[in-house]
């Protein structure tokens, strides 16, 4: 079978639930207090991208399981237009079939949860949503991996947020980053269906999913209103957070609900935010251009910095790049306008090299050199699935 080995097991006041997803094991580790869900549904939602992420040269796959967990009707006639999709986004990706048993029960629960990494897209939707929200789901094991964090040292300050918020704080272990790296699938991609697993854990009726991007600029990462809302079962509803704010306006907002001063966005380190990764870097930019508070980060932002970093107008980030610019003038900035010029133009540059390289080798040598270093198995050339940008 595709999903195999279902364990469901309790240890003090934890409960876990660990599986075998396409021969890889994979588990999630929540409160019992809160685990309420569907295994089932979620299993299904995480074994999606595994299921269709099979090399061009095999065959497709069955996505199958265990005929004693029964799948949500609602969600299984929703997989084969998610499946159409993704397709159209990464490249290259296969349809699967659905060999399970369904059901159609609704539970009801009085929970309304939401993902909450402490970033200001999280902060955003907990404020704007706090008449709704009961909950706030931090899961550990998604944006750095477990053993990057061994001694759990960020969670006190996602609790600290969560206090301020006035909501209650259900902390998710996982080691479903490492597994989804060692399938080969880019973790922005699998963002969306790895927190459908997580919310049919949790099982409240309602799971927000904050938005990464406003309404008018929405990019294909895996997570957006039109295919969030179809990981929803007959029990649990999930809502992508859209709205027409872009980053910069969501600081400004957050900073004046009072949170900015502990936001968590750091792709490298849970106890505080380094200040040299690019998602620390492109945050303190839209800080100091608005002038506002600035506490969350311990070093200054300086041109040296914003120069040695490309390429900061990635292919989520272009709009929010073009606005940094604009803003940057306008307040006078010239010397932080300069430095991202410089680094986009670096990051440019080394592209242009790349293309003349290649076509050089295409041209002498047939493709040869390219060839034998794309066999290495390197981090870069082993990542053969990847997102396709429109």
């Amino acid at each position: 079978m595709f999903v195999d080995n279902i364990e469901i097991t309790q240890t003090g006041s934890d409960t876990r639930v660990s599986a075998a997803v396409a021969g890889e094991a994979v588990w999630f580790e929540l409160p019992t207090e809160h685990f309420r869900g569907s295994v089932a549904d979620a299993l299904a939602c995480f074994a999606f991208l595994p299921a269709m992420a099979q090399a061009p040269e095999q065959a497709p796959v069955t996505l199958s399981m265990p005929k004693d967990y029964p799948v949500s009707s609602r969600l299984l006639h929703a997989i084969p237009s998610q499946q159409d999709t993704f397709a159209a986004w990464g490249s290259p990706l296969q349809r699967f079939a659905m060999d399970t048993s369904r059901h159609s029960e609704a539970r009801s629960d009085d929970r309304v949860a939401s993902s909450f990494s402490g970033g200001v897209d999280s902060l955003f939707t907990a404020h704007t949503r706090s008449q709704e929200i009961t909950h706030l789901v931090h899961i550990q094991g998604y944006e750095l991996r477990l053993d990057q964090d061994p001694e759990e040292a960020g969670i006190p300050r996602i609790k600290d947020l969560a206090e301020r918020l006035g909501k209650e704080l259900i902390v998710v272990r996982t080691n479903a980053l490492a597994v989804s790296q060692t399938l080969k699938i880019q973790r922005l991609l699998i963002f969306g269906c790895f927190m459908a697993t997580v919310a049919h854990l949790v099982g409240a009726s309602r799971f927000y999913v904050p938005s990464g991007s406003p309404l008018s600029s929405m990019a294909n990462n895996g997570s957006s209103a039109f295919t969030d809302s179809k990981w929803s079962s007959e029990s649990v509803e999930l809502v992508h957070d859209i709205n027409n704010f872009d980053r910069i306006e969501k600081m400004r907002q957050v900073s004046e609900f009072g949170y900015l001063d502990g936001v968590v966005v750091c792709q490298r380190r849970f106890d505080r935010n380094c200040c040299r990764c690019i998602k620390c870097v492109r945050t303190m930019i839209g800080i100091e251009l608005q002038g506002l508070n600035r506490e969350s980060f311990s070093d200054e932002l300086t041109p040296q910095l914003i120069r040695s970093l490309s390429p900061l107008n990635g292919k989520v980030d272009r709009e929010l790049f073009g606005r940094y610019l604009s803003l940057g003038r306008q307040v006078h900035r010239h010397d932080l306008v300069r430095a991202m010029i410089y680094a986009e133009m670096r990051y440019r540059l080394t592209g242009v090299v790349k293309d003349i390289y290649h076509l050089a080798d295409d041209f002498l040598f047939g493709g040869r050199i390219r060839a034998r270093r794309e066999a290495r198995p390197t981090k870069q050339t082993d990542r053969w699935f990847h997102i396709v940008q429109k």
